[in-house]
Protein backbone atom coordinates (compact mmCIF):
# COMPACT_ATOMS: atom_id res chain seq x y z
CA UNK A 1 0.00 0.00 0.00
CA UNK A 2 1.30 3.47 -1.05
CA UNK A 3 0.59 6.77 -2.53
CA UNK A 4 0.43 8.19 -5.14
CA UNK A 5 -1.87 5.19 -6.60
CA UNK A 6 -3.17 4.98 -9.74
CA UNK A 7 -5.44 1.92 -10.09
CA UNK A 8 -6.27 0.58 -13.42
CA UNK A 9 -9.54 -1.36 -14.35
CA UNK A 10 -9.15 -4.13 -16.81
CA UNK A 11 -11.84 -5.63 -18.83
CA UNK A 12 -11.21 -9.60 -19.02
CA UNK A 13 -12.74 -11.18 -21.94
CA UNK A 14 -11.83 -14.71 -22.54
CA UNK A 15 -9.83 -15.76 -25.51
CA UNK A 16 -9.36 -12.01 -26.14
CA UNK A 17 -6.48 -9.53 -25.03
CA UNK A 18 -6.86 -7.61 -21.56
CA UNK A 19 -8.23 -4.11 -22.78
CA UNK A 20 -7.91 -1.40 -19.83
CA UNK A 21 -10.97 0.80 -19.53
CA UNK A 22 -10.62 2.95 -16.48
CA UNK A 23 -7.91 4.63 -14.54
CA UNK A 24 -8.23 6.35 -10.77
CA UNK A 25 -5.49 8.02 -9.27
CA UNK A 26 -5.08 8.85 -5.64
CA UNK A 27 -2.64 11.07 -4.23
CA UNK A 28 -2.39 12.89 -0.61
CA UNK A 29 -2.11 16.67 -0.61
CA UNK A 30 -0.88 19.24 1.81
CA UNK A 31 -3.16 21.96 2.64
CA UNK A 32 -1.62 25.23 3.52
CA UNK A 33 -2.02 26.44 6.68
CA UNK A 34 -1.37 30.21 7.04
CA UNK A 35 -1.52 30.15 10.69
CA UNK A 36 0.83 27.50 11.22
CA UNK A 37 4.14 26.32 9.68
CA UNK A 38 2.90 22.20 9.71
CA UNK A 39 0.72 20.81 7.01
CA UNK A 40 -2.04 18.64 7.21
CA UNK A 41 -1.93 16.22 4.52
CA UNK A 42 -5.66 15.33 2.67
CA UNK A 43 -6.50 12.60 -0.04
CA UNK A 44 -7.66 13.76 -3.25
CA UNK A 45 -8.76 11.67 -6.35
CA UNK A 46 -6.62 13.51 -8.93
CA UNK A 47 -8.32 12.28 -12.26
CA UNK A 48 -10.95 9.62 -13.07
CA UNK A 49 -11.22 8.12 -16.45
CA UNK A 50 -13.78 5.64 -18.43
CA UNK A 51 -12.81 4.41 -22.19
CA UNK A 52 -15.46 6.78 -23.33
CA UNK A 53 -16.89 3.60 -25.55
CA UNK A 54 -17.89 2.01 -22.10
CA UNK A 55 -19.32 4.91 -19.83
CA UNK A 56 -22.95 5.02 -18.82
CA UNK A 57 -22.46 1.10 -17.80
CA UNK A 58 -21.43 1.44 -14.23
CA UNK A 59 -17.79 0.93 -14.57
CA UNK A 60 -16.99 5.03 -13.29
CA UNK A 61 -18.84 3.83 -9.96
CA UNK A 62 -17.53 0.64 -9.66
CA UNK A 63 -13.89 1.87 -10.24
CA UNK A 64 -14.89 5.03 -7.46
CA UNK A 65 -15.78 2.18 -5.21
CA UNK A 66 -12.94 0.61 -5.72
CA UNK A 67 -10.72 3.65 -5.22
CA UNK A 68 -12.90 4.40 -1.55
CA UNK A 69 -12.00 0.49 -0.83
CA UNK A 70 -8.34 0.75 -1.56
CA UNK A 71 -8.09 3.83 0.60
CA UNK A 72 -10.00 2.38 4.26
CA UNK A 73 -7.45 -0.60 3.63
CA UNK A 74 -4.67 1.62 3.48
CA UNK A 75 -5.53 3.59 6.52
CA UNK A 76 -6.32 0.05 8.30
CA UNK A 77 -3.08 -1.40 7.29
CA UNK A 78 -1.32 2.04 8.27
CA UNK A 79 -2.90 2.17 11.55
CA UNK A 80 -2.64 -1.99 12.37
CA UNK A 81 0.98 -1.53 11.49
CA UNK A 82 2.05 1.77 12.91
CA UNK A 83 3.82 2.59 9.55
CA UNK A 84 4.88 5.74 7.94
CA UNK A 85 3.94 5.22 4.58
CA UNK A 86 7.68 5.15 3.28
CA UNK A 87 8.04 9.07 4.17
CA UNK A 88 5.15 9.70 1.75
CA UNK A 89 2.24 9.38 4.20
CA UNK A 90 1.56 8.74 7.20
CA UNK A 91 -1.76 8.28 9.85
CA UNK A 92 -0.55 11.41 12.17
CA UNK A 93 -0.40 13.81 9.77
CA UNK A 94 -2.82 12.99 7.27
CA UNK A 95 -6.98 13.12 7.48
CA UNK A 96 -8.37 9.90 6.54
CA UNK A 97 -12.33 11.07 7.08
CA UNK A 98 -12.54 12.31 3.83
CA UNK A 99 -11.69 11.87 -0.67
CA UNK A 100 -11.79 15.02 -2.13
CA UNK A 101 -12.21 15.55 -5.83
CA UNK A 102 -12.94 18.39 -8.35
CA UNK A 103 -14.93 18.33 -11.47
CA UNK A 104 -15.61 20.64 -14.39
CA UNK A 105 -18.99 18.63 -15.44
CA UNK A 106 -19.44 15.26 -13.83
CA UNK A 107 -21.50 17.00 -10.93
CA UNK A 108 -24.20 14.67 -11.07
CA UNK A 109 -22.21 11.60 -11.29
CA UNK A 110 -20.20 12.65 -7.81
CA UNK A 111 -23.39 13.28 -5.94
CA UNK A 112 -24.97 10.12 -6.87
CA UNK A 113 -22.43 8.59 -5.20
CA UNK A 114 -22.62 10.33 -1.74
CA UNK A 115 -19.91 12.89 -2.30
CA UNK A 116 -21.28 16.84 -1.45
CA UNK A 117 -19.97 20.18 -2.50
CA UNK A 118 -17.49 21.92 -0.52
CA UNK A 119 -15.30 25.08 -0.64
CA UNK A 120 -11.88 24.63 -2.48
CA UNK A 121 -8.98 23.51 -0.26
CA UNK A 122 -5.64 25.65 -1.26
CA UNK A 123 -2.98 22.90 -1.64
CA UNK A 124 0.48 22.11 -3.17
CA UNK A 125 1.18 18.90 -4.62
CA UNK A 126 4.40 17.27 -5.76
CA UNK A 127 5.03 18.23 -9.63
CA UNK A 128 6.74 14.30 -9.68
CA UNK A 129 3.76 12.61 -8.04
CA UNK A 130 1.48 14.65 -10.29
CA UNK A 131 3.20 13.96 -13.57
CA UNK A 132 3.29 10.47 -12.86
CA UNK A 133 -0.14 9.74 -12.42
CA UNK A 134 -0.94 11.33 -15.38
CA UNK A 135 1.60 10.10 -17.74
CA UNK A 136 0.86 6.36 -16.14
CA UNK A 137 -2.76 7.52 -17.54
CA UNK A 138 -1.70 8.46 -20.93
CA UNK A 139 0.05 5.56 -21.37
CA UNK A 140 -2.70 3.28 -20.53
CA UNK A 141 -5.47 4.89 -22.80
CA UNK A 142 -2.91 6.16 -25.61
CA UNK A 143 -4.47 8.19 -28.24
CA UNK A 144 -7.76 6.93 -26.56
CA UNK A 145 -8.04 10.05 -23.78
CA UNK A 146 -9.25 12.61 -26.00
CA UNK A 147 -13.19 12.22 -25.31
CA UNK A 148 -12.09 11.09 -21.32
CA UNK A 149 -13.32 13.26 -18.60
CA UNK A 150 -10.68 13.77 -15.77
CA UNK A 151 -10.74 15.44 -12.49
CA UNK A 152 -6.82 16.92 -12.57
CA UNK A 153 -7.20 20.31 -11.27
CA UNK A 154 -5.39 22.75 -13.91
CA UNK A 155 -3.60 24.95 -12.50
CA UNK A 156 -2.36 26.83 -15.59
CA UNK A 157 -5.95 27.27 -17.03
CA UNK A 158 -7.86 29.93 -14.45
CA UNK A 159 -10.83 30.22 -16.76
CA UNK A 160 -11.82 26.92 -15.90
CA UNK A 161 -14.74 26.07 -13.55
CA UNK A 162 -14.22 23.51 -11.36
CA UNK A 163 -16.37 22.12 -8.61
CA UNK A 164 -14.92 20.96 -5.32
CA UNK A 165 -16.34 17.78 -3.60
CA UNK A 166 -15.70 15.73 -0.86
CA UNK A 167 -16.83 12.30 1.24
CA UNK A 168 -16.45 10.49 3.93
CA UNK A 169 -14.44 7.75 3.76
CA UNK A 170 -16.20 5.26 5.84
CA UNK A 171 -16.47 1.66 5.40
CA UNK A 172 -20.01 1.05 3.27
CA UNK A 173 -19.93 -2.84 4.31
CA UNK A 174 -23.95 -3.76 5.22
Amino acid sequence: FKLPMSLILLLVRPGQPRQVVGHSSLVAIAMLEKQEAAHQQLIFLQSLIVDKSLRGKGLGKRLMEFSHDYLLAYRQHLQANDESGEGLVSVQNTSFERLYLTTKDKQTFYESLGYTRTEPIEFYQLKSSQSRCNDIAKNLFGARTGGATSTTKETNNTNEKLTWYMRPLKSTSK
